[in-house]
């Protein structure tokens, strides 16, 4: 399990930038392939690439804050908490703004990276923040959509409800994976890998 303060996880994982209240964490590790990746999140951007040939999921976590100073938002960026807990198949990405201090939940957020193999089953849900998907155009999945406040796009030929603000479609089928996204105020794209 990867779980603390991003300043702890960054000890244990590998800082890549720091600088001005943005941070960059890479998770590497990450056993095997997961049966289930679930991310919940907000205040932040979520990006997911299905990749062939991956045999292991990898997540970059990019750490954003604001202050007056550039000291002031490299101290909230440093106290913000995200876990990544594995267990039973399963991988999830948490990053809670009402954990976080009050200073931390209004000035901050979090995106995610994550690379995971074509076969992961994907839940990701963020309350502020836009949801990216870009898989490999022959893949055969379920997409499930749902946005309250933003739009639904896809460059792919999906096979069903594609109208509104909530959708249920599939590419290729038959199934042999399933996406589920949720954002309670940002756009979804789901586009295929060139």
């Amino acid at each position: 399990m990867h779980a603390g303060r991003a300043g702890d996880l960054g000890k244990s994982t590998g800082t890549v930038r720091i600088g001005g209240g943005h941070e960059e964490r890479i998770v590497p590790g990450l056993r095997g392939a997961p049966a289930v990746v679930e991310t919940i999140s907000s205040n932040g951007t979520i990006t997911i690439r299905g990749m062939e040939g991956v045999e292991q999921m990898s997540v970059t976590a990019t750490l954003h804050s604001r202050g007056d100073t550039v000291e002031e938002a490299n101290d909230r960026s440093g106290r913000i908490i995200i876990h990544i807990p594995e267990a039973s198949g399963r991988v999830t990405l948490l990053y809670n703004a009402f954990a976080q201090a009050e200073d931390v939940r209004r000035y901050s957020g979090v995106d995610f990276l994550v690379i995971v193999p074509v076969n992961a089953n994907v839940d990701l849900t963020t309350s502020n923040g836009a949801i990216q998907v870009t898989i490999p155009r022959n893949l055969a999945i379920l997409i499930n959509a749902d946005t309250s406040n933003g739009l639904i796009t896809s460059s792919l030929s999906l096979v069903g409800d594609t109208k509104g603000k909530s959708w249920s479609a599939s590419l290729n089928p038959p199934i042999t994976s399933t996406l589920t996204l949720k954002t309670s105020n940002g756009v979804i794209s789901i586009d295929g890998l060139p």
